[in-house]
This record gives C-alpha cells, structure tokens and sequence, in this order.
C-alpha cells in the first residue's frame, strides 16, 4: 500500500502548533456564522449564534487535541487507513458532542419547539462530515505546499554545499602542503578544519545541526583564511548567554562570514576586522556579522553583487520557520552588518525531535 510518510511522516500539520489550533478556531468560527446567516426566517439568529459558536468552538479544540495526540501514531501507517483512522475519529468526536449538545438543549428547554432528536443528530452530523472533509483537505494541501517549499529549500542548500569555492579549496591545500615542513601542528589543524567543513558541505539533507557545531565549522573555517591572510584577518566574537542545546539548519550561518571575509576583509590591502555576534533576546536567537568595506564600496551608490547567497539563506528561512524568521541586512557608511532572526521556540532540540 501507498506510504504517505515523508520527512516528518504524517500527512497533515502539526496542530500542537499554536497557529494550527488558531487556524482550526477560525475555520469553526466561520462556520459558526455560516450557519447563523443562511436561515432566512430566524427571529434568534443573534441569540443562537452564542449556543452555535460555543459547540463549534469546542468542536474545533477537541479535534486539535485529538489530531495532535493522533499524529505521532501515524507515522508508518499506510494512507489510507491513516485517513480512515483521522476521519472516522473526528466524526466519532462531533457525534458525541452532538449528543451532549442535545441533551443539554433539551435538558434545559433552550429551544421553544421540541427538536426530534434523530433529526438533530443527522443534520448536524451531515454538516459535520462536509466541514471536516473540507477542512482536512485545506490542511492536507497547506502541507503539500510546505513540503514543496521544504524540497526548494533542500534543493538551494545543496546548490550551496556544492558551490564551495574552488579558489577557497585550492588555496588551503596550498597552505597546507607549505605548513606541513614549517609547522606541522598547523598543518594537522588546517586538515582537521578543512575535513569538518567538507563532511557538512556533503552531508545530506537538510537536517538541523547543534548551534555550538555550526559555530566550530565556523571558528575552522577562519582558521584557514587565517593561515592565508595572516594579520590581515581580524574577529571579534561577542558570545552572550542563551538557552542551551539550540538547533538551526545547516550551513545557515558561515555563508555569512565566508561573504563577510571574501568581500570586506580579501579586497582591501590592510585588511579589517569582522565581528561576530551570538545574542539572544525576546524570543529570538540573534546571528550577527559584520565587516568593513572597502572605501569604493562604501557610497550606497556603490554596484553591489548578486547577492544570491543572501537570496538563498532568506528562502531557506522563509521554508523552514515562515514569518517567524528573517535576514535583515544594515550597510552604514563603510560598515556591512547580517543579522539573522531565528525564533528560539522553534531551535531548542526537544522540538526539533
């Protein structure tokens, strides 16, 4: 049978997730409205729209807990019995509260006329059916395109793992091979950082990697450049206190520094130096760079480049975490800053898992 798992192994979003269960609220309320306004002689429609909202309203939030309680158990399942096992579920849920509702409408004579009770059960419950199929087709689609802007991510960062510079390469082999009889510690280093970096370019997938991991390959790759520019290369970390155990998308944070030396430290004769930042602060997970530019750059109306690294990190971003993250860019003067903005509540490793 037809396996529907994927990366995370389920066919729906993840309605643990807060916009998920706003999402679901929204739809109820909705459908709560919808349901008020299409009668076209009802005298109480206002006064049942209370009584109307609260059922879909509870409705709605005991699907999310059901959906979010059911998703880890669908891993494996084939799609259609996973489908079958959602549905049939959440049809299960509307027919027990719509019995509740009944009994406490009747029970407390919340309607003047007598409402026959197999008729209430089967409108509602017709209603339910189309609602909800409606409803898991929306979020089935949703993370259909999810996933699509998820695979376009995977296909930028593996255009990014496989556009290591070949000038970079050559020249740290270079530098190695002229260490090895001066300084031979140096040299088993240099090859130490240069095996790190190219076992996460060829890693892959695009699974996310511990932050402190992500800042070694870093601090290895300023190594090497180190070795090349010597006193030319200067940096300046400000490592601030944050949550332990952070985890962010691979390759993510070094294209940044490698622009940061490639295209303000290389350039100029005297050199410079780049700043990096590791900050944390209202719920967000600060990623700072910044680097002096070379004085015919300095001018804002100074030709700038492509900036199809940039451009691919924002994609990335925006694949990954949405709205909730960003790249923003500030050029003041002859000074070059990137900052990213990660969410924290999205990096810690018990959510990633």
């Amino acid at each position: 049978m037809e396996q529907y798992s994927s990366q995370d192994g389920r066919f729906f979003p993840d309605f643990c997730q807060n916009r998920m269960v706003i999402s679901a609220m929204v739809i109820a309320q909705l459908l709560a409205m919808v349901m008020i306004l299409a009668p076209l002689n009802d005298d109480r429609r206002w006064e049942h729209l209370g009584m109307t909202t609260l059922f879909v309203q509870w409705t709605a939030l005991v699907s999310v807990g059901f959906l979010c309680r059911l998703r880890p158990f669908l891993k494996d399942k084939p799609l259609q019995q996973a489908v079958l096992m959602t549905y049939g579920g959440l049809l299960f849920i509307s027919l027990i509260l719509l019995e509740l509702a009944f009994q406490v409408i009747h029970a407390l004579m919340l309607y003047p006329k007598a409402i026959d009770h197999l008729d209430f059960l089967s409108r509602n419950l017709l209603i339910s059916i189309i609602v909800m199929a409606l409803s898991l087709r929306y979020f089935y689609l949703q993370k259909q395109g999810r996933d699509l802007a998820r695979a376009e991510s995977l296909a930028r960062l593996s255009a990014l793992q496989a556009r290591i510079q070949p000038h970079f390469l050559f020249n740290s082999l270079n530098t190695i091979a002229s260490l090895t009889q001066l300084d031979a510690a140096k040299a088993e280093q240099a090859v130490e950082d240069l095996a790190a970096l190219l076992r996460q370019v060829l890693e892959k997938g695009d699974h996310p990697i511990p932050l402190d991991k992500e800042l070694a390959l870093i601090r290895g790759y300023i190594n090497i450049e180190s070795l090349r520019l010597g006193e030319r290369l200067k940096v300046e970390w400000e490592n601030q206190p944050r949550p332990a155990h952070l985890l962010i998308p691979p390759l993510l944070f070094q294209p940044l520094v490698e622009n940061a030396i490639r295209h303000g430290i290389e350039p100029q004769t005297e050199g410079g130096t780049i700043r990096i930042g590791v900050t944390s602060g209202g719920g967000m997970l600060i990623l700072t760079v910044s680097n002096p530019l070379p004085k015919e750059q300095c001018d804002e109306s100074a030709p700038r480049g492509s900036h199809i690294a940039l451009d691919n990190i924002r994609q990335r971003l925006h694949a990954q975490f949405g709205d909730q993250a960003g790249l923003s860019i500030d050029r003041k003067e002859c000074c070059y800053t990137a900052r990213l903005h990660l969410p924290l509540n999205t990096l810690s490793e018990e959510r990633a898992a």
